[in-house]
């Protein structure tokens, strides 16, 4: 959802500082949380929104946090592949028994 979009919603101007914090509730804080539900919820009392932002932040942070991990296992696990492929190939020369 667009900025723009919100406040056409709700049926006023936002800040962007405001903004930032719809958009990270929106985004992250529940699956299921609609561009009605923000909306409503703003409307009603805008604090409730407030008081769900650390947790939709959290999240976030959490979320990319996990998705950098397993980025990083990935890797791990390509580079354990290189290694094994260097180390299994050397079985392959001949004589190498004799060299042991």
């Amino acid at each position: 959802m667009m900025k723009q979009e919100f406040e056409e919603r709700i049926g006023y101007e936002i800040t962007d500082e405001e903004w930032e914090i719809v958009e990270t509730v929106y985004m992250w804080y529940a699956e299921e949380l609609t561009k009605d539900d923000i909306a409503h919820l703003w409307r009603l009392n805008k604090n409730i929104v407030y008081d769900m932002y650390p947790r939709a932040k959290k999240i976030k942070e959490l979320t990319e946090e996990s998705e950098r991990i397993i980025r990083e296992i990935e890797e791990l696990k390509k580079k354990r592949e290189e290694i094994v492929f260097e180390i299994t190939r050397w079985r392959e020369i001949p004589n190498y028994n004799l060299v042991r």
